[in-house]
């Protein structure tokens, strides 16, 4: 018979629940983010990556020429810093005390909860992954009394009952800052059909000079985002479109395909067509993609028009697989097609996968505490123990040569 379940135990009940599963459940129905490369060894403040662009210039079919314009390797510098996630969570002392003989009670309870908690985690790395660094999760189409609707209905899966919302006018890269007061809002209603959120007071009451047009952040999420692809490989060239012209200090408007990959209209064009298309401007331009990643809708329109003709691909990542599509890429190795329910509009990101990494100082997540144990801490003002995991860690890659195909622009 088992002992008396408490939190003094929870680190070998959590074990018993989770065991090998909690790796499993990170990357689980996540395919950029299963596939990824990740390391754990992040050391320091800030991490020093070299970008190559040039130099070199020391070839010719003439000697003499060769050394008189020998240089060396010319690099740029990016000093990356960590972004930083956490998740808190409370189970009530009362709920503890009522099943410290109720062994299965107990478990239930604290399994709910954890697992909860890294889906909230797990979910904000999943949409941060395919956002520009800002933190915003929504944009406002239009306001009425204490409810907005989103843009993007489809946002409205990564908001919760009681998520806490501050606004702003710009999406987080600009740096403007928040609506005036840093007022928060309070999430009391979602209808992910419509894209409707039901807030605890009239928005333009709580937040002044609301508008439609404004950006939706969870609180302290605000210009301390994951940096994601899309902020490594943006659409519009750097300095334009709202895109910095600048990323970690360091400058990418000299040469567009070293610094912020390729560009590519699809306009007009089937999935299959507008990859074609993609594929063969990246071999031109010596970009060699490993991956594409669309959203789920694009991805069933690549399976459709392909027909007959598809050749599925798996990966595993530990226990899991990621089923996708092997596309042909001349006389380069096949590019594998996943979807990725967190990729917005017809866009395909196509990524030289091993060239990113996902450092971190340690797990990611890992348990709040000086040991790493899986502890609960007692909450002194409240009548309820308290979990923490978080994170610090970020996306880099170690040169810029991918593409992005965007199938509702035309070729900049």
């Amino acid at each position: 018979m088992g002992s008396a379940a408490s939190t003094l135990n929870v680190p070998e009940i959590l074990k018993e629940i989770w065991h090998e599963e909690i790796e499993d459940y990170k990357i689980e129905g996540m395919a950029a983010w299963g596939l990824v490369p990740k390391s754990t060894d992040w050391d320091g403040e800030i991490l020093n990556v070299t970008v190559m662009i040039g130099g070199m210039a020391g070839r010719s079919n003439t000697f003499e020429n060769s050394l008189e314009n020998k240089s060396p390797s010319r690099y740029k510098r990016m000093q990356v810093e960590t972004s930083d996630n956490f998740a808190t969570w409370a189970i009530e002392h009362k709920l503890i005390t009522l099943s410290r003989n109720n062994r299965g009670a107990l478990v239930r309870a604290l399994d709910a909860q954890t697992r909860h908690a890294f889906d909230k985690f797990k979910r904000s790395v999943g949409w941060q992954l395919w956002g520009n660094g800002g933190g915003a999760w929504g944009e406002i189409a239009s306001i009425a009394g204490d409810t907005i609707t989103l843009v993007d209905i489809e946002d409205a899966t990564r908001v919760d009952i009681d998520d806490v919302v501050v606004l702003a006018a710009d999406d987080g890269v600009a740096g403007g800052g928040l609506r005036p007061y840093n007022a928060k809002l309070t999430v009391v209603g979602v209808n992910e059909k419509t894209g409707e959120i039901q807030f605890d007071d009239t928005i333009t009451t709580a937040i002044p000079g609301a508008i439609a047009g404004d950006f939706m952040f969870f609180d302290g999420d605000y210009g301390a985002a994951l940096y994601g692809f899309p902020a490594y490989i943006p659409f519009d060239d750097p300095g334009t479109g709202g895109v910095p012209s600048t990323i970690w200090g360091m400058d990418r408007t000299s040469h567009r395909t070293k610094l912020a990959g390729v560009p590519i209209g699809g306009a007009g064009l089937y999935a299959h067509e507008g990859i074609s298309k993609a594929l063969s401007t990246a071999k031109r331009l010596r970009v060699n993609p490993t991956h594409l990643f669309m959203s789920p809708a694009l991805f069933n329109e690549l399976d459709r028009t392909l027909g007959s003709a598809r050749r599925y691909a798996d990966e595993k990542v530990g226990r899991v697989g990621f089923t996708g599509i092997e596309f042909a890429n001349g006389d380069s190795s096949p590019v594998r097609c996943y979807p990725d329910i967190d990729i917005k509009g017809r866009k395909v990101y196509g990524l030289d996968l091993p060239a990113f990494d996902f450092k971190s100082a340690d797990d990611f997540p890992m348990w709040m505490t000086i040991d790493g144990k899986k502890e609960f801490f007692t909450e002194s003002n409240a009548n309820a123990f308290q979990g923490r995991i978080g994170g610090y860690g970020q996306l880099y890659p170690e040169h810029m040569k991918h593409l992005i195909l965007d199938f509702d622009q035309v070729d900049p």
